[in-house]
C-alpha cells in the first residue's frame, strides 16, 4: 500500500490538506475486531454451545505517527504546530475516513496521549493511537422512495450492500390533506407498528432504528403510538412492506426507506 494512502481525515479535516502531515501506520494493523460469544457449558460434553444470536465486536486500536512534511524553524514553533494536531484530534468521537477506503468511515477518539518521537524521520514525528468502534460505515446511505394514496401494502425494495445487518430506517411525510392515522413498516417477520396516530399535512414521522433508536414527529417522541417496535435490520437487498391509514380527505404520503451499510 502506498504511504499516501494511509492517510486520514477526522472530524471532516485532513492530516496532510489541513497539516502538512502524513501518517505511518505501525508494524501490525488491526483489519477485523476480536469478537466474543455468549457461551454455557454442557456437563458431560466437550467444549461449549453458543447461545443465541450473542456475537459482539471489541474496539480496535490504530496505532501509528504522524511526520510533519517540513521543519520548523525551532523547537517553539514545532510545539506549537504539535498542540494545534493535539487539539483537532482531541475532540472525542469522531468520524475517521482512511484515504484507502474513502467510502466508508469509522467512529473513533483518541483515548491516549500523544508522544513525540525523534525515530523514523528528521524532524521527528507525534505517536498516536486511534481507538475505533468495532463498525466500519458506508458513507453514503441507500433509499428507496414511493408515493402512497391508499391503504395496501407497498413493497419497497432496498438495494441494501453490507457485511453485517444495518439497521432499517424509514421516513414517513404526509403529503396529502387526509390525516394518517397508522403506519406498520415490516422487514421479513419483524414490523413496527403505529395507531392513533394524528400525522396532518406538512409533518414526518421518522423511525430510526440507528442508536438512538426512537421515532418522532417533529420534536415530539411518537413511542406512544407504538404497538409494536421490532429492531428492523437487513443483510443485504430486502424487501420493505409500508402500509398506511388514513382519515378522511385526500390520501397521499412519500415514504422513504433508508439505511448504512456497515462491516467488521
Amino acid at each position: 500500500m502506498s504511504v499516501v494512502e494511509c492517510n486520514f481525515t477526522f472530524d471532516g479535516r485532513h492530516c496532510l490538506r489541513d497539516f502538512d502531515c502524513f501518517y505511518i501506520f505501525k508494524r501490525d494493523r488491526p483489519v477485523s475486531p476480536d469478537s466474543t460469544f455468549r457461551t454455557f457449558e454442557i456437563s458431560g460434553a466437550d467444549g461449549d454451545q453458543i447461545y443465541g444470536d450473542g456475537r459482539t465486536h471489541k474496539v480496535v486500536t490504530h496505532k501509528g505517527t504522524l511526520y510533519l512534511m517540513h521543519t520548523p524553524a525551532n523547537d517553539a514553533v514545532a510545539m506549537r504546530i504539535y498542540r494545534q494536531i493535539g487539539a483537532w484530534l482531541k475532540v472525542g468521537r469522531r468520524r475517521l475516513i482512511w484515504d484507502f477506503e474513502p467510502d466508508k468511515y469509522l467512529l473513533a477518539e483518541i483515548s491516549e496521549g500523544t508522544d513525540y518521537t525523534e525515530s523514523g524521520w528528521p524532524d521527528g514525528g507525534l505517536q498516536i493511537a486511534l481507538r475505533c468502534q468495532p463498525m466500519a460505515y458506508d458513507l453514503q446511505e441507500v433509499s428507496v422512495s414511493a408515493t402512497i394514496a391508499d391503504t395496501a401494502a407497498h413493497a419497497l425494495t432496498l438495494p441494501l450492500y453490507t457485511g453485517e445487518p444495518a439497521p432499517v430506517c424509514c421516513d414517513i411525510a404526509n403529503t396529502g390533506a387526509a390525516t394518517i392515522t397508522g403506519a406498520t413498516v415490516a422487514v421479513g417477520g419483524k414490523q413496527v407498528t403505529f395507531s392513533g396516530l394524528s400525522l396532518t399535512a406538512g409533518q414526518t414521522l421518522l423511525i430510526n432504528m440507528e442508536a438512538p433508536i426512537g421515532a418522532t414527529i417533529g420534536t415530539n417522541c411518537a413511542l406512544n403510538k407504538a404497538t409494536r417496535f421490532d429492531y428492523l435490520t437487513a443483510s443485504g437487498a430486502v424487501t420493505v412492506a409500508v402500509t398506511l391509514a388514513f382519515g378522511s380527505g385526500t390520501k397521499q404520503a412519500t415514504v422513504k426507506v433508508h439505511a448504512r451499510g456497515r462491516w467488521v
